[in-house]
C-alpha cells in the first residue's frame, strides 16, 4: 500500500492543481460596453449603416471610443469616435466582426466588447453561392454512391 500511494498522488498532482486554478474567480470588471439604437432599446448585432450609441456602464469616464473591424487579422481597420456625453454616436461601416474599445483620458482601455455586425439586407448573391455549392456537393454525392451500388 505504501508504495502504491505516491504514484496515485504523482498522477493526481496535475488534476488538483488544474482544479485549483478554475476555482479562483476570475477578475469581474464593473464596468461594461452597452450599444443601444437611437430609441434607447438594447442592440445585440449593430446592423450596417445604422446608427447606435455606444456607452460605459459602471465607474469611470470614457473619453473615445475605438472601433477594430476583423481584430487579429491582416485586413483590421481601426476607427476612433469621439465621445460627447459619455456616449458614442457610431454607424458600423462593414460586416463582421468588430472589437469595441473604450478609452480613458490617458488612453487606457476602461471596457472591450467584440459584436458581430450584421449585413444591412441579404446578399443575394452569397446565397446564390450557397446553393450552387450545395447542388455541387450533393450532387457529386449523389453520383458516386450510385456509381458503388453499380460495382
Amino acid at each position: 500500500m505504501m508504495r502504491f500511494a505516491p504514484a496515485v498522488l504523482h498522477a493526481a498532482l496535475p488534476l488538483v492543481v488544474l482544479l485549483i486554478v478554475l476555482a479562483i474567480p476570475a477578475t469581474v470588471s464593473a464596468q461594461k460596453v452597452v450599444i443601444q439604437d437611437t430609441s434607447g432599446a438594447d442592440v445585440h448585432f449593430p446592423v450596417v449603416g445604422t446608427e447606435v450609441r455606444v456607452s460605459l456602464e459602471g465607474a469611470g469616464d470614457a473619453s473615445s471610443l475605438v472601433v477594430l473591424y476583423r481584430p487579429n487579422s491582416k485586413t483590421s481597420v481601426e476607427q476612433s469616435v469621439a465621445i460627447s456625453d459619455g456616449r458614442a454616436t457610431w454607424i458600423p461601416t462593414s460586416p463582421g466582426l468588430a472589437s469595441l474599445d473604450l478609452l480613458d483620458h490617458d488612453k487606457t482601455s476602461l471596457a472591450k466588447r467584440t459584436v458581430s455586425i450584421r449585413f444591412a439586407e441579404t446578399s443575394y448573391v452569397g446565397l446564390a453561392v450557397m446553393i450552387l455549392a450545395a447542388v455541387l456537393l450533393f450532387g457529386g454525392a449523389a453520383i458516386s454512391i450510385r456509381a458503388l451500388l453499380r460495382s
